[in-house]
């Protein structure tokens, strides 16, 4: 769906409850957070495409195709950093977890944290910072992140007014690491940082990032699961498949796209841009 198409569809009956609701929602935000940040007309007039296009009865449905998902072995040399985060709104602690496994797809370092964040972007950011951390102490590189969080990958191709720093911070660690891939990928293949985030809400220091340097009995099945690279079965958009998650570096959806197409890779000093994702 093309945006600047879908703007012009837009009535003001259309817009009218979505600024509302942004405000709304953006004063929240202030009051509860202390934060300083307008109202995003963007992220407004997206949401108000959105809703008018899914209850629509006048657009084209959407062709669904059921694709295979796995996790997979990083390239030759490569370490592979899976991370994730577990937020439940409004009640600004988030458990954040990761993994680091070598071309084997053996276990190298994992860690756990339970910390303070303000929406669950920001503990997503948290968590790819910390897994990033822990990569530059035990010099792991060079290095192919994944990631479920679709946005995550999105701001480091645009400025955040509110989380511009951390992104900078992560900037800054991976140019430590040397080159660096940034690819989205599906829950189930990320399902071992999955399970070491959701676990380390159990943890009882705020702030204290756990080393693990073998697997904890939480992610065991999961670790076993990837090793022997267990398919898992999605219904998915094509239009989604071949264009957005694709574009982003997705393997599983490279591997079933329909047409060719350049997947995003983070190049840490805005040099190299976009990059053709390696797929065998």
């Amino acid at each position: 769906m093309n945006p600047s198409i879908s703007f012009k569809a837009l009535k003001w009956e259309d817009i009218y409850p979505f600024c509302l609701w942004n405000i709304w929602l953006n004063s929240n935000n202030n009051n509860i957070n202390n934060i300083s940040n307008g109202v995003s007309v963007l992220l407004t007039l997206n949401k108000a495409v959105e809703f008018k296009y899914l209850i629509g009865y006048n657009h084209t449905p959407l062709n669904t195709i059921t694709i295979p998902i796995k996790w997979q072995k990083p390239s030759k040399d490569f370490f592979k950093l899976n991370c994730d985060s577990a937020y439940t709104n409004n009640t600004n602690i988030g458990g954040l977890g990761g993994v680091i496994r070598n071309n084997h797809g053996k276990w190298i370092v994992g860690y756990q944290k339970l910390t303070n964040v303000i929406s669950n972007t920001h503990a997503e950011l948290l968590a790819l910072e910390t897994c990033l951390r822990v990569a530059v102490q035990f010099k792991l590189h060079p290095m192919e992140i994944e990631t479920d969080f679709i946005e995550v990958i999105s701001l480091f191709d645009k400025d955040h007014q509110i989380y511009d720093h951390l992104i900078s911070l992560c900037r800054w660690l991976m140019a430590q690491l040397g080159t660096i891939l940034l690819r989205h990928n599906f829950r189930e293949a990320n399902s071992v940082a999955h399970l070491l985030a959701k676990d380390s809400k159990k943890l009882k220091s705020i702030n204290k990032t756990v080393i693990h340097h073998a697997p904890t009995q939480a992610v065991d099945a999961a670790l076993k699961n990837d090793a022997v690279e267990r398919q898992y079965f999605r219904s998915i958009s094509e239009e989604v498949c071949n264009n957005r998650l694709a574009s982003m570096g997705n393997i599983n959806a490279v591997q079933n796209s329909s047409t060719f197409v350049n997947s995003l890779s983070f190049d840490p000093n805005r040099m190299a841009g976009r990059a053709l994702c390696n797929v065998t």
